[in-house]
């Protein structure tokens, strides 16, 4: 039930603003005092499209106008005047370029359970729902729902079900199905029934967007195959391991420069134990001797001759182990072409992936892994979801059958109303049937329903 409404700068309505009574409201005037252009206005929030810039230009020109006599001057005839010639001055001169429709209402009936703002993504608090239509004197156009930007087809699908306006031929509404179907329901009283139904149908049509998902996503898969396995087979085949590719960098450098390494470490070895007058350790050595000869004489040379010992003794080890590290250096030239083709292979592998490490590499190689193994279980995943999808639209077809019992009580009762009003009209003869037949699942059901008179 709608509960107010608020009209701005539409066609003569400066503004308006009416709180409808919770029963029965009546709008009375004469001739031309605007009761038409407020279901004009209820119109446009209800989707229809405006039928031109007269009438928003009418509002908003009458307003300039009104208010240039009132200062005494023709710029309001100059607005007016551009207004009409189709150029925006005027507009600007004003500001009121926006005409505003928006009601309040009380949602029931089959909106009540929310269906409708889920599935279009809307905010909704259970009871209220808000609409409204902005409109431009130069056609634009833009509408929303509890404050949700929509399209008119979906401003107009609401409308349907928010107000039912009855003027000269709205008794043609009567030959829509969607109607038809509507009174059955409630004269079936079957709103807790729609409701559970409706839950149903929409998770069968979940799963069976998940399973049309799943399927080509299947399909995508077995194409890729061939080429996934290829890209994990290679990798695979290079049997990568972490910090390899660092090992690998510093041998080779080692390699390449063998020579100069090992002439470096012989020249060392040679300055701490080389058999002549500078070699280090024997220097040490005898300086060691001199100090604890004077120690019997002056104590303090006692603490240096100890110094010195630990000295030799570390620099002892470290020309000992220069000269390990000497013996192990070799120019291997196969060694370091062998390590040369495996970085190669490494570099080739990272530049076709556009990735700059091993550990990038071996990532992309379980990740090919796992992407096999989805294809392989794709067809178990399939039929898991076709069994879904068969048990979920079977459960839906219960709901609906029971709605079709309903809804079959229901025509009874209704063909028996009508029969009785029409020929208590004057209509002996009349024949009223409510045809009601069966139909691919939707949100109402599996209903087709005829009124045949």
């Amino acid at each position: 039930m709608i509960q107010s409404l608020h009209i701005e700068h539409y066609a003569l309505i400066d503004r308006l603003d009416i709180c409808w009574h919770p029963d029965f409201s009546v709008i009375t005037g004469e001739t031309g005092a605007g009761k038409s252009i407020i279901l004009g206005a209820i119109g446009l929030l209800l989707g229809e499209r405006a039928k031109g810039r007269s009438q928003l230009a009418m509002g908003i020109s009458k307003m300039r106008i009104s208010a240039s006599e009132k200062r005494g001057d023709e710029s309001g005839v100059e607005t007016l005047w551009s207004e009409k010639r189709g150029d925006e001055s005027g507009m600007k001169a004003s500001g009121n370029e926006k005409c505003v429709i928006e009601a309040e209402f009380e949602v029931g009936g089959a909106l009540s359970d929310g269906e409708f703002f889920k599935r279009n993504d809307l905010d909704f608090d259970g009871r209220h729902c808000i609409v409204r239509r902005e409109l431009t004197s130069e056609g634009k156009s833009r509408a929303f729902i509890n404050d949700t930007p929509v399209n008119l087809s979906l401003l107009r699908e609401l409308g349907n079900e928010l107000i039912d306006i009855h003027s000269q031929h709205q008794n043609l509404l009567l030959g829509k199905e969607d109607f038809q179907l509507n009174i059955l329901d409630v004269l079936a009283h079957d709103g807790d029934d729609l409701k559970k139904y409706r839950d149903c149908y929409s998770h069968y049509l979940s799963v069976r967007q998940q399973l049309q998902e799943a399927r080509e996503r299947a399909v995508r898969s077995h194409e890729q195959e061939d080429y996934l396995r290829f890209q994990f087979t290679e990798l695979y085949s290079a049997d990568l391991r972490e910090n390899e590719q660092e090992v690998l960098e510093a041998e080779q450098e080692m390699l390449t420069h063998a020579e100069d390494i090992k002439a470096g470490l012989y020249e060392a070895i040679g300055c701490l134990n080389a058999e002549d007058e500078v070699n280090t350790l024997q220097n040490v050595k005898r300086a060691m001797a001199a100090l604890r000869g004077v120690s019997r004489v002056f104590s303090q040379t006692e603490e240096l001759s100890e110094r010195l010992d630990s000295c030799f003794i570390e620099l002892k080890d470290i020309a000992d182990e220069i000269e390990r590290k000497a013996d192990e250096i070799e120019y291997d030239p196969v060694q370091l072409e062998r390590v040369n083709a495996r970085l190669d292979m490494i570099y080739t592998l990272q530049k076709k992936h556009h990735v700059d490490s091993v550990a990038a590499l071996l990532a992309l190689r379980d990740e090919f892994k796992e992407q096999l193994a989805s294809i392989g279980n794709s067809g178990e995943l399939v039929a898991k979801l076709e069994s879904e999808l068969w048990a979920a639209k079977k459960a839906a077809r219960e709901e609906a059958k029971r709605l079709t019992a309903m809804r079959t009580e229901a025509k009874k009762v209704l063909e028996q109303e009508i029969v009785g009003r029409l020929q208590s009209l004057g209509m002996p003869n009349v024949r009223f049937e409510v045809n009601l037949t069966s139909a691919e699942l939707g949100w109402k059901g599996s209903d087709k329903v005829e009124f045949l008179f």
